[in-house]
């Protein structure tokens, strides 16, 4: 934090949070303090050490005024702004173990898996696809249908950023049916979705969050 990247505003009347942290300095010169308010300008990813597994997005415009604070005590207050949900700091995929069922398609469950709680908040996955073809899925919690054709080896879902990109990392939308931004896992749902046969292999990236 920060790192300048966008903040994503939330829908729902979800509210934003103001918080206040004291920065112990050993360097209480005003030139080094000047420099901390100029890096401290932006936005990013706020990760506190009591939970290091998340992260919030959060806008900070310098450290507060407190040269009294700065010269007496060694501290500069700087202040967050928290937009809401905490969200996951895993950012890597993971398979996702498929159960055949009896109508010859996959059964991807993610149920059962404690190393990756879920979130108490709707959430949006990132899906690795692997298989050849055309390839058929359905959400379960929302019911929703999309078939991706022509696929080689594998596509990726992205659906925070609503595109599906091919193994070469082209954007390949044109050969999306339904609607991927409806895919949306409830709270405290486990985000099951039903695969075509075609399907081999089904990897993950969470995404998951929490109010």
């Amino acid at each position: 934090m920060p790192t300048g990247e966008p903040i994503i505003y939330e829908p729902g009347g979800y509210k934003t949070q103001v918080i206040t942290i004291n920065v112990g300095l050993k360097d209480i010169t005003m030139a080094h303090v000047r420099n901390i308010n100029n890096w401290l300008t932006g936005s990013g990813h706020l990760t506190f050490s009591n939970e290091p597994d998340k992260h919030y997005m959060a806008v900070c415009n310098n450290a507060l005024a407190g040269n009294r604070m700065v010269e007496q005590l060694g501290k500069m207050p700087v202040q967050f702004v928290l937009m809401p949900f905490q969200r996951d700091n895993d950012d890597t995929f993971h398979e996702i173990e498929l159960h055949r069922n009896g109508y010859g398609s996959w059964d991807g469950n993610t149920a059962g898996d404690s190393t990756h709680p879920y979130g108490t908040a709707t959430s949006m996955p990132t899906l690795k696809v692997y298989g050849s073809g055309d390839l058929h899925m359905t959400h379960h919690a929302t019911n929703t249908d999309i078939d991706v054709t022509g696929v080689d080896t594998f596509c990726i879902i992205d659906l925070p950023a609503c595109k599906v990109y091919d193994k070469n990392n082209n954007v390949i939308l044109d050969h999306v049916s339904g609607n991927i931004d409806e895919i949306i896992t409830p709270a405290n749902n486990a985000g099951t979705m039903t695969f075509s046969s075609w399907v081999t292999k089904v990897e993950c990236k969470f995404n998951r969050r929490w109010l």
